[in-house]
């Protein structure tokens, strides 16, 4: 039981609490630092790879350049010295246009074989009258009979093209002419054809990238790659063109670079491990090495720069184990300090939380708060001397509430008690007994929204045939419409049973009186009616009060309304009645805004159209049952809303005469 309790001691929950946050903050700080570590030196590493490759580009790209301009220079010159040569061989044709046929074949056959610089060949062609052909001249067949005549397809194809143009007027063009260049031009009919071997730059050329390679092994033997990584440049076949003596290429990369996959990308990064391989380097192992590759196209050459992981990740992991150490050595510190920090802290919670454990078994209205207080930490400067002081300043103010409460709750008992009085007292005045044999069925109910409310009905016989009723709704709500509704209800009997006024004078009479004495400017809207049970003749006279319901076997519907001026705000008001005769069988419905007013949920009124609807279906039926069923309904419309107004309602079926 004492090692159960200790365990769930706040010391013990504390010191449990530091250690496992020095725990998830250590476990958290060497995860993020690994992966951050190791996320950075790879980084790192692919960096200086990149640059490295972007300098081995550069050089190789540098070197490529001059062996390429030393080609293009040759290549210039011998299209200079061709393009010189055929002007020379036009300026000659027009020097010895005048010269005899026999003699300028000699003069030019002459200079074309022999030309100034060695590999150079001259050859003329003339063109036939109708320009569709081409005669071979000078050198060949310089003296010979008639040439034969040879069309256009008997030249090489690069000449056919070009002829076309020649004829239209053009200076000259460029051809090849097997492994040499040519220039062909025309002068008036003849064409010259000027070749010469591209052997020379050729080799020129291959000597350049020999040197470019040699150059490149030795730019390779100086690049540095971690402790067993390489740099190495493949040719198209896959043989090693440059690198150093360790560098070996895996067959699973040499297959990629053959296969082209790599062939046209700036750059891509490869990883090879045992199983197999990835386009992006993820979580590596010992065995995983990082390859990224560079192409070189115009020599159709693949750089390739090596480097292990297992060895760029050493230092990461070299990190992880310095700070294991450190975390054990802090994890045992804190735990110490913790179960220290704790225990003073969970000292003074105890013996508060003993003090509040014995508070309830005390009598709070004789409760010693001065001794309670000297037993509390308050010395404290910490939160635990905050609690001590909200501690006894909580005890105090339960002492002052618990006595407050004794007193409020005995002025709310007798408040109460009066009320339940005045209730009694309210519904005493209103009539209970309905009565019964006549030729009326008449019922009414009232239900207030608090203890007394502020609706009235009443009604009693003025002789043996005639019926006085009357509905009303005082403008207040408690109390004061309860006195007010008294006084109304004493002031109608007065007038209209002890004087026998008509409606609209016993109206007058209630008003003025109501009136003359009213600080509080407080109304009532209030309906007075009398039925002759006899004739079923009605006399009703309303102020401001809804009109009454005439419920017959055509339907529900609204009877006029006498007058809109309330009762009770001014004296001298004048009043008018209304009369209407029933037949047998129909039924008057009177009722208080309380109905017509009630609300629902979504704050929509039960309305005086629902209502009428609901009445057509009463017709015939009791009054018992209809103000019943109005009640249901309204609850049903209002649901779990709070009834907000009082709600009054008389009904009177008149049966016929007895």
């Amino acid at each position: 039981m004492l090692r159960s309790i200790r365990t769930r001691s706040i010391r013990t929950r504390l010191a449990f609490a530091g250690a496992i946050l020095v725990l998830l903050t250590a476990g958290s700080l060497m995860w993020f630092a690994h992966k951050d570590t190791v996320t950075a030196l790879r980084t790192l590493e692919r960096q200086g790879l990149n640059n490295v490759i972007y300098l081995l580009e550069r050089e190789l790209t540098a070197a490529h350049s001059d062996a390429l301009k030393a080609k293009i220079t040759a290549v210039e010159n011998i299209k200079t010295m061709l393009r010189q040569t055929g002007e020379a061989a036009c300026a000659i044709l027009g020097e010895t246009a005048d010269m005899e046929e026999s003699q300028r074949r000699e003069l030019l056959s002459l200079w074309a074989d022999t030309p100034a610089v060695p590999d150079l060949h001259i050859r003329f062609f003339q063109i036939d009258e109708d320009a569709e052909g081409l005669h071979p001249s000078w050198p060949r067949g310089a003296t010979g009979g008639a040439a034969p005549r040879h069309e256009y397809k008997a030249l090489p194809e690069p000449a056919q093209k070009a002829i076309p143009s020649l004829l239209a007027g053009s200076a000259g063009e460029f051809i090849p002419d097997g492994e040499a260049l040519a220039w062909i031009t025309k002068h008036d009919n003849m064409v010259v054809l000027c070749s010469y071997s591209l052997k020379d730059a050729v080799d020129a050329a291959k000597a350049n990238l020999a040197v470019v390679a040699e150059r490149f092994k030795e730019l390779l033997r100086q690049v540095d790659i971690q402790e067993t990584g390489f740099a190495a440049v493949l040719d198209a076949s896959g043989r090693i063109v440059a690198g150093p003596e360790h560098a070996v290429i895996p067959d699973k990369l040499c297959e990629t670079l053959l296969a082209g996959t790599f062939s046209g990308a700036a750059r891509r990064v490869m990883v090879l491990r045992e199983e197999g391989e990835s386009d992006q380097a993820k979580s590596a192992s010992p065995s995983e090495t990082l390859y990224l590759l560079g192409y070189f196209r115009p020599l159709q050459w693949h750089i390739v720069l090596s480097a292990p992981l297992d060895e760029l990740e050493a230092p990461a992991y070299a990190l992880v184990d310095g700070q294991l150490r450190i975390t054990f050595a802090v994890l045992a510190a804190g735990l110490l300090l913790g179960f220290i920090i704790a225990a003073r802290i969970a000292k003074p919670i105890r013996r508060l939380a003993n003090l509040a454990r014995e508070l309830p078994e005390q009598d709070i209205l004789s409760l010693d708060t001065a001794a309670l207080t000297r037993k509390l930490p308050l010395r404290r400067k910490d939160e635990i001397g905050e609690l001590a002081q909200a501690f006894g300043h909580m005890a105090k103010e339960l002492q002052t509430n618990v006595t407050r409460l004794v007193e409020s709750t005995a002025v709310r008992q007798r408040m109460e008690k009066e009320l339940q009085v005045a209730r009694d007292i309210q519904y005493g005045i209103l009539p209970t007994v309905f009565p019964v044999g006549t030729a009326v069925d008449l019922y009414a109910a009232m239900r207030t929204a608090r203890e007394v409310g502020g609706d009235l009905y009443d009604f009693f016989f003025l002789d043996e045939r005639r019926l006085c009723f009357a509905i009303g709704d005082v403008s207040d709500k408690s109390i004061p419409a309860a006195l007010f509704m008294s006084m109304t209800v004493t002031l109608l009997r007065v007038a209209m049973r002890d004087e026998g006024l008509s409606p609209e004078a016993a109206m007058a009479r209630v008003n003025d009186a109501l009136a003359a004495d009213n600080p509080r400017i407080m109304f009532v809207t209030l309906c007075i009616g009398v039925l002759d049970m006899v004739s079923g003749e009605v006399v009703y006279s309303s102020a401001g009060h809804m009109p009454p319901v005439l419920i017959g076997e055509s339907g529900a519907c609204s009877l006029p309304r006498s007058g809109d001026m309330v009762a009770g705000v001014f004296e001298g008001d004048s009043f008018v009645s209304i009369r209407h005769v029933m037949q047998p069988g129909e039924t008057l419905f009177l009722y208080t805004d309380g109905v017509s007013e009630a609300m629902n949920a979504a704050r929509e009124q039960y309305g005086e159209k629902r209502l009428l609807a609901h009445l057509t279906d009463c017709y015939g039926i009791p009054s018992t049952e209809t103000v019943g069923s109005v009640f249901r309904t309204v609850d049903e419309h209002a649901g779990d809303e709070e009834q907000s107004d009082d709600i009054a309602i008389l009904t009177i079926r008149y049966l016929g005469k007895r």
